[in-house]
């Protein structure tokens, strides 16, 4: 049986930020690297990531940046998320936090064999959570390039609406790709919250 949330967090290394019932999220680590960059190297993955699939070595250069001492001086925070049950990372997101009490989601991906799991739909609830709860944040939004299904019905599942497109938001080679903008604002979370029956199963650690 998987320990507690708060009994999970206390073993975890420095840096964590919370626990769900399948999933934790923490500050990117350099033992991370192995698992992302099989992760980053899947064409199907990161089909709709500016980059594409990475190279060894553009993937040892996106590493180095993530994980570089004054990265959090710019408040944002790259996120390595690990599954429970096996305490192995499945999938990275980045953090940014804004002026005006804004959070800015980007950059998620998630191991090709966890798809469909509802992993990713845990992991960006928790990044939620961790949001609104921990640091009284007013507002998360994020940009998704407008062919990206599977990434909107996420979105949709957490809780965010598309409040509009921006035409040609994002480089993706030698083009531009058209991004739909997705936004949840605090009241709209307290409110979905206050009627969930499980919003006890997301720890944060603020």
């Amino acid at each position: 049986m998987l320990e507690s949330s708060r009994d999970y967090a206390k073993q975890s290394t420095q840096g964590f930020i919370g626990v769900s019932e399948r999933v934790a999220i923490r500050l990117i680590k350099k033992d991370d690297f192995p698992c992302l960059r099989r992760i980053w190297a899947d064409e199907l993955v990161m089909r709709h990531m500016t980059s594409g699939a990475l190279s060894e070595q553009q993937a040892l250069e996106k590493f180095g940046n993530m994980i570089r001492p004054n990265v959090h001086l710019r408040r944002s925070y790259p996120l390595t998320i690990l599954q429970r049950e096996g305490r192995e990372p499945i999938g990275t997101y980045s953090i940014d936090f804004e002026r005006h009490s804004g959070v800015y989601t980007h950059s998620m991906v998630i191991d090709r064999s966890r798809w469909n799991t509802g992993l990713a739909t845990e992991a960006y609830r928790l990044l939620l959570t961790f949001a609104f709860s921990g640091h009284k944040i007013n507002r998360v939004w994020t940009a998704c390039d407008i062919e990206n299904d599977s990434a909107k019905r996420m979105l949709a599942r957490v809780g965010l609406s598309k409040v509009g497109t921006i035409a040609e938001y994002a480089p993706r080679g030698d083009g531009w790709v058209d991004c739909d903008i997705y936004s949840l604002v605090a009241r709209s979370w307290n409110i979905k919250m206050a009627e969930r029956q499980d919003n006890n199963a997301f720890q944060i650690y603020p």
